[in-house]
Parts: structure tokens; C-alpha cells; sequence
């Protein structure tokens, strides 16, 4: 899945809002794959909080912290938890 998603946006336009979605489809399956979703995920995030696509952004933040909690560093995962738990507060 992470290849096609990687194809799509190469392909994709810039500007288009769509983008933060895939990007986030492409970073969950990078991430779950190999734990190389970070970069990905942070640019989704940061897509979708500006689209106000705030459940987008949350999970974009609580598959951050899994994958960083992944690799050992649970403070700066707990700080991510906190960050899409903050999120999803916000809308309620």
C-alpha cells in the first residue's frame, strides 16, 4: 500500500486539500510497515490543522506517538498522545 500511496503523490498537486489525506493514508501505512511514517504524518498533521480537519490531525498525532513510542522515546510519544487527545478536546 505505502508504494502506491508514495506513486499517488508524486503524482498529486500541491495545492490540492486532498493532499493531507493522502498523505496521511501514505504516512499510517509507512509507518505501520517499516516505522518510517514520521515525516509523513507530521506534514499531514500540520495539512489538516490548517484545513481544520481536526480528526484527521488527532490521528495523524496518535500514529506519531505509536510509532515514535515504537522506537523507545515514550516522552516525546506521550507529548504526541497529548497533542491529538488536545485535538479531538477542542472539538467536542
Amino acid at each position: 500500500a505505502g508504494r502506491h500511496y508514495a506513486a499517488a503523490l508524486e503524482f498529486w498537486p500541491g495545492d490540492d486539500p486532498e493532499r493531507a489525506r493522502l498523505l496521511l493514508s501514505f504516512g499510517k501505512a509507512a509507518s505501520l510497515a517499516t516505522d518510517a511514517g514520521g515525516d509523513a504524518l507530521a506534514e499531514a498533521r500540520d495539512l489538516l490543522l490548517a484545513a481544520s480537519d481536526i480528526e484527521g490531525a488527532a490521528e495523524a498525532e496518535y500514529l506519531l506517538s505509536s510509532e515514535i513510542w515504537r522506537r523507545g522515546d515514550t516522552r516525546l510519544a506521550n507529548e504526541h498522545l497529548a497533542r491529538g487527545t488536545a485535538c479531538i478536546s477542542r472539538q467536542g
